[in-house]
Formats: C-alpha cells, sequence, structure tokens
C-alpha cells in the first residue's frame, strides 16, 4: 500500500507527504473526474489495499492534470504494486516530462527499453537510478542484462557486486552464472551457482538452471542429485524435470538476456518476502513479468506478497486470484497455482471451490497437490477422504514417512477408528522418537480416553520439554494433570498455554473447566465465552454453549481417575 501522507524515507515521499499536508479539503469536488476527485477515490482505493484500483484513479487523475507530482508518483507507485506495467509506464512518461528523479521511473521506463531491445536507451534510463540497496541491485542487474545482451559479457560481470561480505551476496552470485550461463561460459556460470547455493540462496528457478547446466555438461547424476527430494518433498518443478531428464528430452536453454533479468528480479523480490511489505516487493515481479510475461515464478511470487490484514484482506485475495489465472494450465508451475488458488478459496470460506482446485492440482500427477487435497479435506472434517490420500500417498512411498504416518493416524482418530488410529501414531513415533507434535497428538488421545495415563504424562512432559513455545502441547501437559484430579499442577499449565496460544478456542475451553473445579466460576464462564469467539467447530460450539448456560456437571462420588502408583 503506498503511504503518501506517511514518513518516508525517499525526497519523493517527502513531496508527497507536503503535498497531501497542503491540500485541505473544504467541500466534495465536482464533478466527479475532475483530477483531485479522482485522486481521493484512489487514496481510499489504496487505503483499502485495492492497488489496481488505486492506480487506475491516480492515472486517471494524471491524465487530467499530469503536471502534478503527487499524483503522478501515487499513479506510478500504485500500478507497479498491481502489476499493472502499462500504467506504470504511462505514469513513468508523466513523471519523466516532468523531470522528475524517481528510480521507479526510471526502472519502468529502463525495462520498457530493454524489451525492445533499445540497449542504449535502456543503460541511459539507468545511470538516473539511486537509491537504497535493493533500488542499486535491481539496477545492476538490468544493466548487466543490457550489456550482456550487447555481447559484452566481462563488462556485464564487471556490472555486479564481487563483495561475498554483502548481504546479497548469494542474489549477487546468482546474477552472474545467469550472465556467465547465457554467454555460455559454463565452468563458470556452475561456479557462480554453485556458491549462490552455499551462500544461502535456495532459488527454485537457479536450481533448475543448474540442474540444465549440469546435464549439458555430461553430469547428469550430478544433475539428478541436485534434483532428488529432500526429506520426502519434492516440488512440481523439481518432479517435472526429472521426468524430462528421464525421459530423454534435451534441458532448455536461457532464452535471452532479458529472461536472465527477469530471473534476477524475481529473486530480489523474493528475498524479500516476508522481511517487508508489498509495495516494496511487487513493483520488482511486475518489471520481471514485463520483461518475461511468460515466466509464471513471478506470479506465484506476487500472490506470496498477498496477505494482508484485516482491512485489505478481501483485496489482496482478488489480486492474488486474477495473478493465478493468468497461469496457463500447460505451464509447469500450473499445479503449485491451482494449489495457491485452493488454500486462497479456503481462507474466502469457498470450500468447494478450494476442493475443486485442488483435485485439479492434484489430477496432475503432482505429490505436493494431493497433500494440499488432504487438507482441504481435513479442514472441511472429511476425514475419510483426507484419510484416502494419505493412504495412497504412504503406499507410493519406497520408505515409510511419519510425517504421513502422523497425518493418517489423527484422520483416523477424528474418524472414531482408535485401533487404527494409535498403531499409526505408534509408528510415526517410531521414526521420528523426539518429535514433540507426535508425541502431543497420541498422548492427548490417551489423556482424552482416560487410558495409560502416566505413560502420557511422561511423554508430554517430554514433548512439553522439547517445545516449550508451544501453547497447544502445554495445555496437552495441564489437562493430563486435569484428568488426573492434578489441579494445582492443571492450573500452571493451562494458564501458561492460554499466554502462549490466546486465540485458541480449545484451550480457553480447557482453562475454564478448570475454574470451574476450582469454583472460579465467574472467570470459567468468562473463559467459555471467549472460546465461543475464536471460531470452534460445530460440536465445540454445542458443547461450549451448554457450559456457558449451566457449568459443569458435578463430579461423581469415587475419584474419576486414580493417580500413578
Amino acid at each position: 500500500m503506498i503511504r503518501l501522507c506517511t514518513l518516508a524515507a525517499s525526497a519523493v515521499a517527502s513531496l508527497a507527504l507536503a503535498g497531501c499536508a497542503s491540500q485541505a479539503i473544504v467541500a466534495p469536488v465536482a464533478p466527479t473526474f475532475a483530477p483531485e476527485a479522482q485522486f481521493l477515490i484512489g487514496r481510499v482505493a489504496d487505503l483499502r489495499g485495492d492497488s489496481a484500483g488505486a492506480a487506475a484513479s491516480f492515472l486517471d487523475a494524471a491524465r487530467a492534470d499530469g503536471g502534478n507530482p503527487v499524483i503522478v508518483t501515487s499513479a506510478l507507485r500504485a500500478a507497479l504494486e498491481a502489476g499493472d506495467f502499462e500504467r506504470a509506464l504511462e505514469a513513468a512518461a508523466y513523471a519523466e516530462g516532468l523531470g522528475l528523479i524517481v528510480p521507479e521511473g526510471a526502472l519502468t521506463l529502463a525495462v520498457d527499453a530493454l524489451r525492445r531491445k533499445k540497449y542504449a536507451v535502456a543503460e541511459a534510463y539507468l545511470a538516473d537510478v539511486h537509491g537504497s540497496p535493493l533500488t542499486r541491485a535491481a539496477r545492476d542487474g538490468l544493466l548487466a542484462s543490457s550489456l550482456a545482451a550487447r555481447g559484452r559479457t566481462d563488462a556485464a560481470i564487471a556490472q555486479i557486486d564481487a563483495d561475498p561480505k554483502s548481504p546479497l551476496a548469494g542474489f549477487d552470485a546468482l546474477q552472474r552464472a545467469l550472465i556467465f550461463d547465457r554467454a555460455g561460459r559454463d565452468a563458470e556460470a556452475l561456479a557462480a551457482y554453485t556458491q549462490a547455493h552455499e551462500l544461502g540462496l535456495r532459488s527454485a528457478p537457479a536450481r533448475l538452471l543448474q540442474a540444465r547446466l549440469l546435464e549439458r555438461m555430461g553430469r547428469r547424476a550430478a544433475a539428478l542429485d541436485l534434483l532428488k527430494p529432500t526429506d520426502g518433498r519434492q516440488s512440481a518443478l523439481d518432479h517435472a524435470e526429472l521426468e524430462r531428464i528421464e525421459a530423454g528430452r534435451p534441458p532448455a536453454r536461457l532464452r535471452s538476456d532479458v529472461e536472465a533479468a527477469a530471473i534476477g528480479l524475481t529473486t530480489l523480490a523474493s528475498l524479500l518476502i516476508g522481511q517487508a511489505p508489498a509495495d516494496l516487493t511487487t513493483p520488482y515481479l511486475t518489471l520481471a513479468l514485463a520483461l518475461d510475461p511468460r515466466f509464471d515464478a513471478a506470479r506465484l511470487a506476487f500472490v506470496e506478497t498477498q496477505q494482508g490484514d484485516e482491512t485489505t484482506r478481501e483485496s489482496s485475495q482478488a489480486a492474488s486470484l486474477r495473478a493465478l489465472e493468468a497461469v496457463p494450465t500447460e505451464s509447469a508451475y500450473a499445479p503449485l497455482a491451482l494449489i495457491q488458488r485452493a488454500y486462497i478459496l479456503r481462507d474466502m470460506g469457498r470450500s468447494d471451490d478450494a476442493i475443486a482446485a485442488a483435485l485439479a492440482a492434484d489430477a496432475t500427477g503432482d505429490r505436493g497437490a494431493a497433500g494440499t487435497l488432504a487438507d482441504l479435506y481435513r479442514s472441511a472434517q472429511r476425514f475419510s477422504e483426507a484419510e484416502a490420500i494419505y493412504d495412497r500417498l504412504i503406499k507410493a512411498d519406497a520408505a515409510p514417512n511419519w510425517r504421513l504416518l502422523f497425518a493418517r493416524g489423527a484422520m483416523r482418530e477424528r474418524s472414531g477408528r482408535w485401533a487404527e488410529a494409535e498403531s499409526d501414531l505408534k509408528a510415526a513415533l517410531a521414526l521420528a522418537p523426539k518429535q514433540p507434535e507426535v508425541m502431543n497428538y497420541l498422548a492427548f488421545a490417551w489423556v482424552d480416553r482416560g487410558e495409560r495415563l502416566s505413560e502420557a504424562l511422561e511423554m508430554l512432559r517430554e514433548a512439553v520439554a522439547l517445545s516449550p513455545e508451544s501453547g497447544h502441547i502445554v495445555d496437552s501437559l495441564g489437562w493430563a494433570h486435569y484428568r488426573r484430579g492434578e489441579y494445582d499442577l492443571a492450573l500452571i499449565h493451562l494458564e501458561r498455554a492460554v499466554e502462549l496460544e490466546p486465540d485458541n478456542s480449545e484451550v480457553n475451553e480447557h482453562l475454564g473447566d478448570l475454574y470451574w473445579r476450582l469454583n472460579r466460576k465467574r472467570e470459567a464462564g468468562f473463559q467459555w465465552a471467549r472460546a465461543l469467539t475464536l471460531k470452534p467447530d460445530a460440536a465445540s460450539i454445542a458443547r461450549l454453549d451448554e457450559k456457558v448456560r449451566i457449568g459443569l456437571p458435578a463430579l461423581p462420588k469415587p475419584a474419576p481417575l486414580a493417580r500413578a502408583q
């Protein structure tokens, strides 16, 4: 989201701040197509997280008043954030006409020149780009790509920062690898790819390019090793690449230096995801797609930036779905796009549509899609269908996988098939004896069923020691003490669990139950009422409603559970 009326680091943002502060609004502007009105409409859209709507309104205002630097820079930045390169290009032209020194504008104009193969023009625009280290890294990558496209490989390499201590050293190594790879300097390219990996860069496109390079160099085994599954997990891209190698089809090469530049910009944006707001990340992806509209990895990265808070989530979800719809069905990224689409639809409350998307992804044969489908069945409480997916995956594996056994066991437990569930959970624990989530699930099930309480208690103590900040595991330990009648010990752990996971309905319900048994009935009612606000399932809602109305039944005369000897 653009923050024109907040503090910002750049001079242009400061100019925008001054512009916003100086414009007193005394009455609604008429007609609605006046630049001022369009600007205000854009501001409202921007505040709602609707970058596409903001870009359209800001640009309409700029067309009517292209001499206003605040309007022009607002249009430019909103368009780049929305993924709308053509609108950004129009706004950048307005900025150039005003003589504004806006890094985003110069990068936009340079990218347009690069895609039209006007390399000298692109380099002239890039000479004017300054700003943050990230902006300079984007500039250097684009400039290097332009030089490489003109056959000046060594000059291109010299443009990339060679400092191994730089925070962007892994990214810089990838930039060099792309240039060498495109130039056919295989040994140098491989060394640079390897260095990028060793410096912590885990880019999927980089991994695929390195595997293809190894294959072209006659090192097929090394290529296969690079793509093999890690801990039983394999991306759709790696799987497709392995199938290609096994089928004997030749590896694709980088199509152009512009394609290499798009990979570089996408990688730069990916480094920012989760570390910086979307308005600092998505412009690089917009530029990448302008350079290479077929590079669907940039579209999927765009979706990762669109998390949004409560006020902007609806707009973020709509923007994400638009980006995913642009991924063609024949793209290697299509299964991943369908998986992302499924989760977004699930979060929007469209469970049936989400499952339909996951089924389409599963039909591609992608292993990750099968896991997604099972996850969505679980979320929809269709436990037997989820179990069937996990069962299929377990049977397809050459070796036992504790994660899949754990997941199938959980679904069998939810379906009421405890004997089979317990067998799976024990098998998972045998494969991963120090896995706190498995220990917690198995031990909590024992506690809830009133079985093997001493063994469950010891297992939960160990799980808490392994994962002391996991509120649901601490809750399980507290619940074990509660079921044993050890209310003083239960209080310590259940109150701690609520501190760790205050928004967990079940954790709050358990603390309410304990308060009731401690005769702290007002506090019990508060905890149960709070648990009702935290999205419990239908069965929990009915149970909590009854607790709020009448409390817990009296304990039977005999002790409910014997203490361990």
